[in-house]
């Protein structure tokens, strides 16, 4: 993740290396000047920095690709969590200086004593930012290149898992399931720093308390570990079921929306409402649940610094010992330690986790489908189509196309004609290479451009679906409008050729 990475400055955006940034971003400086240009006249999108050449998804995308595929055949610092345990038992040490009746003697000492305190907590701001950003990094390449990968997959998925493959799952995929990636690679790391920096901390206490320790360490670990663990798995699961039903319900509206036309025609409204709604129903239920364990995992972070901090104080007290302020103090400081490690990321750490898993192996089930095979279609010499002794199918042993021969000579109108389900489209469809041939030849010369009977548009000007990103050529333009006879309808239109087919206005 430290690799030095460099941009070329192509279309007047910012370029930045990694070297770079890593340097700026240890002082923070790098934001100053984008956030007081932001305040003063407002960001344009040439105001951003470019993407690092490393963070690019064609590469991210690449390398994941290349671990999956063998994966289908087949830390960072850590010391802001020491230099934070330290900061107690030196804020104890200056407060025991004030509590002595002979402060006035030990006035270096207290200098000394401050300004390491103030030295920790710098270094602590710095080493947990500075983490903090490499672990996004890493949870935004991830992110990345698990997309990259869904986009990659679903061009070659074949015809027949095209149809597995809905709309919504995709788009649940790339809109919510990846972005857990972000969230898990924060807390991830505080799984095996916890046992450590838990094991410091106690010792500490100890060391200020005695065997008083126990209440607190003890109560904290019951309430945290095991608590927080199980609803961490329950988080999971609800989870796999929000995901499952958010699939259900897009894959849902996107059926409506596409024969709106005949639910308005026979005035079906009111039935779909309803099973839109019970749909919307049920997965807001398993989303008010996710919420509810949310907030009580939440609210230990708030009770259990201070309670594990009231019972530890008791207990010392009541074997007899007398509290003074630095015992308190330190107390306090680690215990909200213990807090953070214990009660904060531990529980973010399952639960984020959960969810990642959750995630993964979501994707796992769509990376494995089915995809088309290498085109076995044959250049030829002349521009002429010859199938040989030809069978295909969709499902095995099942073939729609069997023993065909078939020679079109150049310079040639040819019509195929037949009833429903003879299999017209999947002769077509091996021409283009979609649907493989199980059995015989297929030799195909010239250059060769298919029309769907299946018409769509994109959400544009009728000008701009015609052109379809061609450069406008006024005379082939005209041509293509008489062919297809669309005068009549153009003269209709407020402003002729340039209406959008889209729900947008006109342009």
């Amino acid at each position: 993740m430290y690799e030095v990475c460099k941009l070329s400055n192509e279309t007047g955006n910012v370029a930045l290396d990694l070297a770079t940034l890593r340097r700026r971003d240890l002082e923070g400086l790098w934001m100053i000047g984008l956030l007081r240009k932001g305040v003063r006249q407002g960001l344009t999108v040439m105001d951003l920095y470019k993407s690092l050449d490393c963070d690019k998804s064609v590469n991210v995308g690449d390398k994941l690709e290349k671990n999956w595929e063998m994966e289908v055949s087949s830390p960072h610092n850590t010391f802001h969590c020491n230099f934070r345990s330290l900061q107690p038992v030196v804020l104890s040490n200056l407060i025991k200086l004030f509590s002595r009746d002979n402060a006035d003697k030990h006035t270096d000492l207290m200098y000394i004593y401050g300004s390491i305190l103030i030295v920790l907590t710098i270094l602590v701001v710095f080493l947990f930012h500075h983490a903090n950003f490499g672990q996004s990094v890493v949870g935004m390449r991830i992110r990345i290149a698990c997309s990259t990968l869904v986009y990659r997959k679903l061009t070659r998925l074949s015809q027949q898992s095209l149809g597995q493959a809905t709309a919504g799952q995709v788009v649940n995929l790339l809109s919510n399931d990846v972005n857990r990636f972000d969230l898990v690679t924060q807390a991830l790391h505080h799984l095996w720093i916890m046992p450590f920096q838990v094991a410091l901390v106690s010792y500490f206490i100890w060391e200020e308390v005695g065997i008083s320790f126990l209440a607190g360490v003890l109560t904290m670990a019951i309430f945290s570990l095991p608590g927080q663990g199980y609803l961490g798995k329950l988080t999971g699961q609800l989870r796999l079921k929000i995901a499952n039903k958010t699939d259900y319900r897009v894959k849902l509206m996107n059926e409506i929306i596409s024969g709106i036309h005949v639910i308005k025609m026979y005035a079906w409204e009111k039935p779909f409402e309803k099973v839109i709604k019970n749909a919307r129903k049920t997965e807001i239920d398993d989303i008010t649940r996710t919420s509810y364990l949310r907030g009580l995992y939440t609210s230990c972070m708030v009770f259990i610094e201070r309670a594990t901090l009231c019972l530890t104080v008791i207990c010392f007290v009541l074997l007899g010992n007398v509290i003074t302020a630095d015992i308190v103090f330190s107390l306090a400081q680690f215990y909200n330690i213990l807090q953070s490690a214990m009660a904060i990321y531990y529980p973010m750490a399952i639960s984020y986790g959960a969810e990642a898993l959750i995630s993964i192996k979501r994707l796992e089930e769509f990376l494995v489908l089915e995809e088309k095979q290498e085109s076995c279609v044959k250049g030829h010499n002349k521009k002429e189509v010859e199938l040989v002794k030809l069978c295909a199918s969709w499902v095995p042993k099942n073939n729609v196309l069997e023993d065909i021969n078939l020679h079109i000579p150049p310079n040639s109108l040819v019509a195929i004609v037949g009833p429903v389900g003879s299999g017209k489209s999947s002769l077509l469809q091996v021409l283009l290479g979609e649907l493989p041939p199980s059995a015989g030849k297929v030799y195909l010369g010239g250059e060769v451009s298919y029309a769907s009977q299946e018409a769509w548009l994109f959400a544009a000007s009728v000008r701009s679906n015609i052109l379809f990103g061609q450069p406008y050529n006024r005379t082939l333009y005209d041509k293509v409008v008489q062919v297809c006879a669309l005068q009549k309808d153009f003269q209709q239109f407020p402003e002729e050729t340039r209406p959008s087919s889209g729900n947008g206005a006109y342009r």
